[in-house]
Parts: C-alpha cells; sequence; structure tokens
C-alpha cells in the first residue's frame, strides 16, 4: 500500500484512480476540490494529482497503481500485449 493513501479505503481510492485515469476535462483545481470532498486530505490529494500524468500514460491492473502500490506498480505493455511490473 502506498503509504501517503494508507487511510484511504478502498472504494474511495478507486474513485480517485477512475477520476485519473478518465477525467481528461477537468483541470487539476477541480480535481483536487473533488478529492477533498470525498475524503482526502489536501496533502493526499496534492500527493494524487501529482501521479495524474502516469496515469495519462499506462493502464494498470485494478489495485496495482500507484496509488495502491506506490512504485511498485504493474501497468499494461502494448508491446508484448501483457501486463508488466515496473520499477
Amino acid at each position: 500500500m502506498n503509504p501517503t493513501f494508507s487511510d484511504i479505503g478502498e472504494h474511495i481510492l478507486l474513485t480517485v484512480e477512475d477520476q485519473l485515469t478518465n477525467n481528461d476535462v477537468s483541470d487539476d483545481d477541480e480535481m483536487r476540490e473533488h478529492f477533498i470532498e470525498i475524503g482526502l486530505t489536501e496533502t493526499q490529494a496534492n500527493a494524487a494529482l501529482q501521479l495524474r500524468p502516469l496515469y495519462r500514460v499506462n493502464l494498470y491492473m485494478i489495485g496495482q497503481s500507484p496509488l495502491f502500490q506506490g512504485d511498485t506498480t504493474t501497468s499494461f505493455d502494448p508491446h508484448t500485449r501483457s501486463f508488466k511490473r515496473d520499477r
């Protein structure tokens, strides 16, 4: 578990993960506000937003993303058409 988000429930983390992965419309300020509204601290919301670029270019297995695993993630490699451990 990523220590920054260890006190956040799985349901909330999945919601944050979904927003980071799929929300191309909201800017960072809107996302930060939404994350705080659903239960993240300001520090956690900012940390989640720092991960946004990773979610824009990688497809992660559920529960194997930086929100859940920190630096040890599992993402899809389109060249091998399989999932691989990162770092």
